[in-house]
């Protein structure tokens, strides 16, 4: 068992006996059909869930479920239930669709697909954890749905730096490739593998989809949205990454309003940034053990601001 466990397992503790469990879980997946394709996902459930509000955790572009297990794990361990969604299988893009815009599409192709999780899980109302892309996928389905929904973290998030292009998302993204994932190799080097294998998987199975979604990072911006969900009652945090290349730092923070000012409306109830260790865009997924502890923060947080 321990050498079939990435370094994660090994953290302070967690028992082998806890480990096994939540791999016996984590490899349960539930799945449906969508658009020719399917959504996976598994719901893992430690001693002493139910203290705690579920978490609905989508991860970002071309991430599957393992690239994801680390994550969940740390969760795992802090007794956490946790419904993680693997969104990279879903069918192409139906014909009667293609006309679409990216963020139409976005809310067609993905936040009904979330949606159902949620409601398939008999969870109730969720908190979600959301990377990279997965910002996106988040807030549009809680805009859809904002009845499921308590408490965003978003982590890394797309569409929180203003206007972009796909040449310098894509120059952005070579760059993070490039330095981040071999600094990312050396503390992960299994879930590092996945996240390089899934990315070429998925543009070569999905070459459309792919270059869409590509779009929707570059147009997409959710300050907008996230004044919306406050509107709703929903409580929002950014947890950002000191050293990530796709989505720099200093720019989320020009997007970050945690109260009302002239020209900007409060959009975000608490913000974190990942400064040690040159923290990069990954860091969510490569060194769980510490970001997702501050995902958690976040989350602690924001029940108090609500209180």
């Amino acid at each position: 068992m321990k050498e079939f466990l990435s370094p994660v397992a090994d953290l302070e503790g967690l028992s082998h006996i806890e480990a096994s469990a939540y791999l016996k879980q984590f490899e349960d997946v539930k799945t449906f059909e969508r658009y020719k394709g399917r959504v996976d996902y598994v719901d893992t459930r430690p001693e002493g869930w139910r203290e705690h509000r579920p978490i609905l955790v989508v991860g970002g572009w071309a991430v599957s479920l393992k690239a994801m297990r680390d994550l969940g794990l740390v969760l795992y361990r802090e007794g956490r239930r946790a419904l993680i969604v693997d969104l990279t299988k879903l069918g192409g893009i139906p014909r009667r669709h293609r006309r679409l815009n990216s963020q139409e599409l976005l809310v067609d192709h993905k936040t009904h697909a979330l949606a159902r999780v949620v409601k398939e899980s008999g969870a109730g109302k969720v908190d979600v954890l959301a990377h990279s892309m997965g910002a996106l996928d988040a807030a549009l389905t809680a805009a859809c749905y904002p009845e499921m929904f308590d408490k965003l973290v978003l982590a890394m998030p797309a569409g929180m730096i203003g206007e972009d292009s796909i040449h310098d998302l894509a120059r952005r993204f070579l760059k993070e490739t490039s330095g981040g994932l071999r600094h990312d190799f050396r503390d992960n080097p299994l879930t590092s593998l996945f996240l390089g294998h899934d990315g070429l998987r998925y543009v070569a199975s999905h070459p459309e989809r792919a270059h869409k979604e590509a779009q929707a990072i570059a147009e997409i911006t959710i300050d907008g949205l996230l004044s919306y969900l406050q509107d709703k009652g929903l409580k929002t945090g950014v947890l950002q990454a000191h050293r990530d290349r796709v989505f720099p730092d200093e720019r989320i923070e020009q997007h970050v309003h945690l109260e009302d000012r002239p020209g900007h409306r409060h959009n975000v109830d608490a913000y974190a940034s990942l400064s040690k260790r040159k923290a990069g865009h990954n860091e969510l997924l490569t060194r769980p053990d510490r970001a997702v502890l501050a995902a958690l923060r976040l989350f602690d947080n924001l029940e108090k601001a609500g209180e």
